[in-house]
Order: C-alpha cells, then structure tokens, then sequence
C-alpha cells in the first residue's frame, strides 16, 4: 500500500514539470514555425519587388520566386534601364549586369543571390517601386508614339537591342 502511496507521489511530483516541459517546446516550435513562414513571405515580397522592376516575363502568380536571366523581357528592360539613367546620371545599370547578376540564383557562399543584391540594383528597385515604372510607361508611349510618327513598326521589341539603344535618345521625354 506504501508503495502505491509512494508512486501516486511520484506521478503528481512528475506531471507537473512533463506538462511544463511540454508547453515550453509546444511553445519553441510554433515560434519556429512563424519565424520560418515570416522569412519566406519576406523572401516572396523581395522576389516579386525585384522581378517586377527588372521586367521578368511570368505572371503574376510566379512573381514570387526566382526567375533566370532568360526570363527578362530584354526590350522593356532596355527602355526602364534607359529612363533610369535619365533620372540617375550617376547609378547607371547596364542590360547585361542584370543578365549576370540573374544568371544564377545562388551566391558563391551558397547564400541566395537575392540576399547579395548589388546596391545600385536596389537603388534602380525603390526607383521603379517609387514612381519610376510610372515614368517607364510614360516614355514607352511616347516611344511608340515617335515609332509610328516616324515610319517605323510601332512594337519596338522587334528591333535589335542596339538599334533599340539608337532609338531611345530620340524620343521626347515628359518631366
């Protein structure tokens, strides 16, 4: 009979610190879970700030995650990188800069690409973000506006990059 005495002792003596123990880790893996699930949706946000301003070819739904340098839409790209040195003389970004830096989703330290960013790339992001991507439509209206008026094909994406280049100087920008 002492010994059942004893054991109920035990059991209540124990319950106590299990349950303790159980909500602590119950508590520890629910902070995981949305500290983990707080980091990808920051992830998706920077991803689809940075696909939108650097003109990927996806829908909208794909805008979250990465996207290789064989997705940018090269002609539009041209044309928001070309107004964006209008507005930034000196944090210029070239076609083939954004080819490189897109060309691989991950750093040599193994770290996402996306965490790396060059300066002037998020420079060129809070741009179009903030009013540039107004100011890009603006200028490809009035680019094919100049097109048409001048005998040229109105869809600028079938000139060769270089000839596209040649072009952009000649239209008439709005302030």
């Amino acid at each position: 009979m002492r010994i059942i005495e004893n054991l109920k002792k035990i059991i209540h003596i124990s319950v106590i610190p299990v349950l303790c123990l159980a909500l602590i880790l119950f508590g520890y893996i629910n902070y995981c879970q949305k500290k983990k699930a707080a980091e990808e949706e920051e992830l998706r946000y920077i991803y689809k700030q940075q696909n939108e301003a650097f003109v990927m070819n996806c829908n909208l739904a794909d805008m979250t995650y990465y996207h290789g340098s064989e997705e940018i839409k090269l002609h539009d790209l041209t044309i928001a990188l070309y107004v964006y040195s209008l507005d930034n003389t000196d944090n210029t970004i070239t076609v083939e800069a954004v080819q490189e830096y897109f060309s691989k989703e991950y750093a040599d330290d193994g770290s996402l690409m996306v965490y790396s960013r060059p300066e002037a790339f998020d420079k060129y992001i809070d741009w179009w973000w903030y009013g540039g991507s107004v100011k890009i439509w603006n200028f490809e209206i009035n680019l094919v506006d100049y097109l048409s008026k001048n005998g040229y094909d109105h869809h600028y994406d079938k000139f060769s990059l270089e000839e596209l280049k040649n072009l952009l100087p000649l239209v008439p920008v709005e302030e």
